[in-house]
């Protein structure tokens, strides 16, 4: 009758396969013999080295999803962790495990915080489309901005900071020119007013 082996010397012995332990040791290690031992490595892809030479690169666990995957090993003994695939990668380094989290810090402003999120990149993207790439008031097509009607407020109009009908395509001149008319304590559509105005007298002083 067959050898029944538990699940914890098995597992122990794919451990030591991890760590590049040779047969021998893991032989003595486990009381497990080197043929079960070579076709469980067969099972989990693993090689042992031949006559002390390494074989199809070192055999590594992805962190994220606990596979079991083989990599040349200048590139695991940089790395200081290994991931199967860049998707195991992107998934991993979220949160907590990210080099940049800080805590769980939220951004220091409302309008920050509108920037960071996928729904706005969806935003700016159809506003460009919509207004065909270029400026509503030159038609420049360079330098371009998406201004919000509606400022990117959280207690006053935060459903409208990803709606499409309140942005318009604007050159980096005319935004600030705006912003600056703003500041100075005009309404945004008596800025445009003035900015299209302005625009014109430029137009008509340039025959």
């Amino acid at each position: 009758m067959p050898k029944q082996i538990d699940a914890a010397t098995k597992i122990h012995a794919i451990r030591l396969m991890h760590e590049d332990t040779p047969q021998r040791e893991i032989e003595r290690l486990t009381g497990l013999s080197r043929p079960y031992l070579r076709r469980l490595a067969k099972q989990i892809g693993h090689q042992f080295p031949r006559n002390g030479v390494e074989i199809c690169g070192r055999l590594c666990l992805c962190v994220n999803c606990g596979c079991l995957f083989r990599r040349p090993k200048s590139k695991v003994t940089r790395a200081l962790n290994t991931f199967c695939s860049k998707a195991c990668k992107n998934a991993w380094m979220r949160g907590a495990n990210h080099p940049n989290w800080d805590g769980g810090k939220t951004s220091n402003t409302f309008s920050s915080w509108v920037y960071n999120q996928a729904p706005y990149k969806a935003f700016r993207k159809a506003v460009l489309e919509r207004d065909n790439y270029q400026c509503v008031f030159t038609g420049r097509k360079d330098n371009l901005d998406v201004h919000h009607i509606l400022p990117k407020a959280e207690d006053t109009n935060p459903e409208k900071v990803f709606d499409i009908n309140n942005g318009i395509t604007i050159c980096k001149e005319v935004h600030q020119r705006i912003h600056a008319l703003i500041r100075e304590g005009h309404e945004f559509e008596e800025a445009l007013s003035l900015v299209r105005q302005e625009f014109q007298q430029e137009q008509e002083d340039n025959g």
